[in-house]
């Protein structure tokens, strides 16, 4: 007869890892994070969620121990470029108070070439005899 502990990890996924356990809420930070930069209808909005997404990122390049990259990630895009991009939305009042819409006139030309990457992308990584590690 079977233990207990044998049929719980027959039906139980595995326990994460620490780094699993510490990378798993970064990457959803980041994915969020990305999502309010692309709808987001004020584009002052979209410009704090892309701050949000480089921080994220700038925490998976310390998961990857690279921690040159992250800080120079955080002091030229976080830093930097994101106080440009917060300047110029600033300097123009017409944006800054205006909202945006979501649907343009080309939004279907993107969702079109966003499914035939992703496609394409997903065949290139079934199709690829991966070697066993």
């Amino acid at each position: 007869m079977p233990e207990l502990s044998e049929l719980l990890a027959e039906f139980m996924p595995p326990i994460p890892t620490l780094q699993q356990a510490v990378f798993f809420p970064i990457a959803g930070f980041v994915m969020l994070a990305a999502m309010l930069t692309v709808f987001a209808r004020n584009l002052f909005h979209s410009a704090l969620g892309l701050v949000a997404t480089l921080f994220g990122v700038a925490g998976l390049y310390i998961m990857l121990e690279a921690e040159f990259v992250a800080v120079s990630q955080i002091l030229v895009y976080v830093g930097a470029i994101s106080t440009l991009i917060t300047f110029a939305i600033m300097l123009t009042r017409g944006m800054m108070f205006g909202r945006t819409a979501v649907r343009n006139r080309q939004w279907l030309a993107g969702l079109l070439v966003a499914l035939l990457f992703a496609l394409s992308a997903m065949g290139v990584v079934f199709n690829i005899e991966w070697p066993n590690v």
